[in-house]
């Protein structure tokens, strides 16, 4: 029961970082045909997720109460692959034939690369400290 109760804080934590990070995008750029808060959620998520997968492989041996906050619950909550599926499908239901696709393929190309590229950097900087 404890570690569920790390998970919501987590979840919720990251579900405010979330809807913080929508609104400003939204404001910043109103124009944009993306659903930029998202995106850029999702490719941080990935992106933080593989950093702290690499740091612990190496000497930062998280608790579970950690791995539970952070990992199901922060992370969890911030990114927002649900919120993804959703945007996807009502831009093609919108009858856009290939923006769909573009934001698809750049949660997927972009997300992967950021795990790796923070998978790599979590390497590199656990090994130097």
């Amino acid at each position: 029961m404890k570690l569920v109760l790390f998970v919501a804080l987590g979840g919720s934590v990251g579900a405010v970082m979330r809807y913080g990070l929508t609104v400003a995008m939204s404001r910043s750029f109103p124009d944009s045909v993306l659903p930029l808060g998202t995106l850029i959620a999702n490719i941080v998520g990935c992106f933080v997720i593989g950093l702290l997968a690499a740091f612990a492989e190496g000497r930062w041996i998280p608790t579970m109460e950690a791995r539970a906050f952070i990992f199901a619950g922060l992370l969890g909550g911030f990114t927002t692959f649900s919120s993804f599926g959703l945007e996807t499908h009502a831009m093609i239901r919108g009858g856009s034939a290939v923006l769909p696709w573009v934001y698809v393929a750049l949660q997927l190309v972009v997300g992967i690369g950021a795990v790796a590229l923070g998978h790599t950097l979590g390497k590199m900087v656990g090994t130097s400290v």
